[in-house]
């Protein structure tokens, strides 16, 4: 879902996955928060895959995962790597 005006989306998903990322956008004040879901799980892992992810000061992303997942790994697929882990 792309939030409304002209607001610029800087998380974006590839769907280059088997199950592809999902990336949701809403409104938070005069900032955008990121719900990501789906992905690939093998095992107690998850991957997702981002054409972009860029947040900006104020933006929040928050990783949704089933509890049998450890940990997250996310690729950027113009060449930037991350990891984060749920808690």
């Amino acid at each position: 879902m792309a939030p409304t005006g002209a607001r610029a989306l800087n998380v974006l998903s590839d769907s280059s996955m088997t199950n592809p990322t999902i990336v949701t956008a809403t409104p938070a004040g005069e900032f955008l928060k990121y719900s990501i879901s789906g992905g690939t799980q093998r095992g107690d892992f998850l991957f997702d895959s981002f054409s972009v992810f860029q947040l900006v000061a104020n933006e929040l992303a928050r990783f949704a995962a089933p509890p049998t997942v450890r940990s997250i790994f996310s690729r950027g697929s113009q060449g930037y790597l991350f990891q984060s882990s749920t808690d």
